[in-house]
């Protein structure tokens, strides 16, 4: 509790309240074509914009206050040089002590709440507001360095567990497509799921006011099972499936096929990244989009693994399947990389 008290005393000491947008911010940014346009875009989610930073409150837990403050920290008073030598270290898939604790915490602070996480790396790029210019550069190469730098048989599910806003199993209720658009040469679609476990990313913003119900045969007494679950909504499209085309990937479904699609009915693990941040006067709009390794089917409990990323085995259970996410996500913890 005293900790608590001392890390919300210097948040409240140390804490900037955030200049609110204005018309040149408008001019500005629509140049870049960063402002939010409802003619130009299509299934972008709202969120309402920070107030101040860092973007701390008592109900978080102790491990993501830390973690704020610690970031905080670097980026206010970090050795400039030196962020920039740890940046170029990154590059090259070198690491450090503290280059893992800095991703210990980003992953902490991730899995907690990815919505305000992204938020806050955003807003903290302005140089007035964050002097030590190379520090803010450490996080989005984090990821690049684990690409290089993990070399064992994990080395294809590592970097996308800790680069993740969200990595979910769900039921997908129902899909949309945004026909084609002056944006794209391709269809971008919207999915509407059922949130069944949460593997990553507690907090997310859900497409009803309620939770929806999921009604399932009881193999026991033959009755009728309804349970509730809460739902996202997100967007995948083939010009993002098509980057992930690998000799190492065999599933056709990851590899840019015509006819990829998520099936009504149907489960998944998904990952999914917050994508091209707009804004306006009050509001922060990211498009949640499917990212790899893409969508994983489950069929009868069981995790479809034709590329062995998980298992030795075509399928794995789901249980299993989790034991080993979480073991990943352990090592990226204990900086076992």
């Amino acid at each position: 509790i005293l900790l608590l008290i001392l890390i919300l005393s210097f948040s409240t000491a140390n804490g900037q309240i955030i200049n609110r947008r204005s018309a040149y911010d408008s001019l500005k940014l629509s140049q870049y074509h960063m402002w939010y346009d409802t003619d130009m875009r299509l299934f972008q989610e709202q969120y309402p914009a920070l107030q101040s930073l860092p973007p701390i409150s008592t109900g978080m837990p102790l491990n993501v206050l830390i973690s704020y403050i610690y970031t905080d920290s670097l980026l206010k008073f970090g050795d400039t040089h030196q962020c920039w030598e740890n940046v170029l270290k990154l590059k090259m898939g070198y690491t450090t002590d503290t280059l893992k604790t800095i991703a210990k915490y980003a992953y902490y602070a991730m899995d907690y709440n990815p919505i305000i996480l992204q938020q806050y790396l955003i807003e903290t790029n302005d140089d007035n507001l964050f002097p030590s210019g190379g520090c803010s550069l450490i996080f989005p190469y984090l990821t690049e360095s684990l690409n290089l730098r993990v070399q064992d048989s994990d080395r294809k599910i590592l970097p996308p567990i800790f680069h993740a806003s969200y990595i979910l199993r769900v039921r997908i209720i129902s899909t949309l497509d945004s026909g084609y658009t002056h944006l794209s040469h391709t269809l971008v679609y919207k999915a509407n799921a059922l949130v069944l476990d949460t593997l990553k990313g507690r907090v997310f913003k859900t497409c009803s006011d309620a939770p929806q119900p999921l009604t399932k045969d009881n193999n026991q007494d033959k009755s009728i099972l309804t349970q509730y679950f809460p739902d996202i909504c997100f967007e995948y499209g083939q010009r993002y499936i098509a980057q992930f085309e690998d000799n190492d990937i065999k599933d056709s479904a990851l590899i840019g096929t015509k006819n990829f699609t998520l099936i009504p009915g149907h489960e998944y693990i998904i990952f999914l990244d917050m994508l091209g941040h707009l804004y306006d006067y009050s509001n922060d709009y990211f498009d949640l989009y499917l990212e790899f390794p893409c969508a994983i089917p489950i069929i009868n409990n069981q995790v479809f693994d034709i590329n062995h990323f998980w298992s030795n085995s075509d399928y794995i259970d789901y249980s299993s399947w989790k034991i080993r996410f979480n073991a990943m996500k352990q090592r990226i913890l204990n900086g076992d990389y």
